[in-house]
């Protein structure tokens, strides 16, 4: 056996009690050599990571409500949109061993292996990263209701650095709660300041909150 879909355990449990059976009554056949199984979409699809369909996903699907969600937010964006087939709606990409971390997924090269989701979130980090800086400084313009910090039209310019603006928001995460029971304008700032570190960290330095849920939900 090469490969391992839905059905796949049912049929490998009937050949092997077929073979038990045979066994028991002393009767000769041929057995069905069982190779390394690999675990594969049940989808013969391949999986589009191509930048302007992740661009546009991003554009049309990511929001100020997944953003509020921090590192979920971006699991579901991923599990809603990217891993799926745009016509069929399929699953084309498989956890296909939980213990080690790696997927297997469909191109015109063949079947591929994406250890600890690597090419994966490697795909969608520049648009994603773009975009939760976007929303983010948007919240933080609407929280000062003011033109202090003006949201830049051009951050999808080649010029921009999401690097630099980790290194902002991380000076700016510094305040401290107040007593009371309304929170006070830096502490919603620190709020938003909060979610863009944990998405930007999550995509970039610090996957494994990422992967360790996609592993539960893409496991077949």
């Amino acid at each position: 056996m090469s490969c391992e879909c839905f059905n796949c355990d049912r049929y490998i449990n009937q050949i092997k009690k077929l073979e038990e059976i045979l066994d028991e009554h002393g009767l000769e056949y041929n057995k069905i050599k069982m190779g390394k199984i690999k675990i594969v979409p049940d989808t013969p699809a391949m999986i589009d990571l191509r930048d302007e369909r992740i661009e546009e996903l991003v554009n049309d699907h990511y929001d100020e409500r997944l953003f509020l969600m921090g590192y979920k937010g971006v699991v579901e964006f991923i599990h809603k949109y990217v891993v799926v087939d745009d016509e069929t709606s399929s699953i084309v990409y498989v956890c296909a061993d939980q213990s080690k971390k790696v997927f297997h997924y469909y191109t015109e090269e063949g079947l591929q292996k994406d250890i600890r989701c690597k090419d994966l979130m490697d795909a969608i980090y520049d648009p994603l990263v773009k975009k939760v800086s976007k929303i983010y400084h948007i919240m933080i313009n609407n929280i000062y209701d003011s033109e202090e910090i003006v949201v830049d039209d051009d951050s999808d310019s080649d010029d921009y650095d999401s690097d630099i603006e980790e290194i902002i928001a991380e000076e700016l995460h510094e305040s401290k709660p107040s007593d009371g029971d309304e929170k006070t304008v830096d502490e919603r700032v620190n709020e938003a300041v909060a979610l863009f570190l944990e998405i930007k960290k999550c995509l970039g330095k610090v996957r494994k909150p990422v992967v360790d849920i996609l592993v539960d939900l893409l496991s077949l």
